[in-house]
C-alpha cells in the first residue's frame, strides 16, 4: 500500500475521534483537508515505472475524501486538494530545469504553482469561512489537467 494511503488512513483513524470530541454537537465544525493530486483524477502521467501505482493511490485519497465526508458529516467537513505541478524541494531541478518543465506542463500560466498558492487554499478550507463546503475534490493545478496534461520531454536535444 502506497505511504500516502496509508499515512492518511491512520491520520484519519486517530484525527477524527479528536475532532468529534473538540467539535461536539454545535458551534463550529471541524475540517479534515486530504492532499492527493491531480495525477489521481486525470491520466497524466509521464510513462514511467510505477506511475500507474501512484496515479492509483491518488485516486484512492479522491474517493476517500468523498466517503469520509459523507460518513463524518455534518459535524466534520472534509475535502480534497488536487495539487498539479508545484516547485518544492521534493522534485530536485535546478532552475533552469524547472522552467522548462513548468512551461511544458503549464502552458496558460507558464510556470509551476507555489507552496504558498496551495497552502492559502488548505487555510480556506479549514477555516469557518468554508463551512458549507465538504465532499469535494478542489483543483489547484493552473489548468494543468485542462490541457492535456503534457510533461514536456527535457532531454530534448541532448
Amino acid at each position: 500500500m502506497d505511504i500516502n494511503v496509508k499515512g492518511t488512513l491512520y491520520g484519519l483513524r486517530y484525527v477524527i475521534p479528536a475532532i468529534k470530541t473538540t467539535v461536539g454537537d454545535e458551534g463550529p465544525t471541524g475540517s479534515i483537508v486530504i492532499n492527493s493530486g491531480v495525477i489521481g483524477e486525470f491520466i497524466i502521467a509521464p510513462k514511467s515505472t510505477g506511475a500507474s501505482i501512484y496515479a492509483a493511490s491518488k485516486a484512492f485519497l479522491n474517493s476517500l475524501v468523498k466517503s469520509a465526508a459523507i460518513e463524518n458529516a455534518p459535524r466534520i467537513r472534509v475535502t480534497g486538494v488536487m495539487p498539479g505541478l508545484v516547485a518544492t524541494e521534493i522534485l530536485p531541478l535546478d532552475g533552469d530545469t524547472w522552467d522548462v518543465v513548468a512551461k511544458g506542463v503549464q502552458p496558460l500560466w507558464g510556470r509551476a504553482g507555489q507552496p504558498h498558492e496551495i497552502a492559502s487554499l488548505v487555510a480556506f478550507l479549514i477555516g469557518d469561512e468554508s463551512s458549507f463546503i465538504s465532499g469535494t475534490n478542489i483543483l489547484a493545478d493552473g489548468l494543468w489537467s485542462l490541457t492535456g496534461g503534457a510533461f514536456p520531454d527535457t532531454n530534448a536535444g541532448s
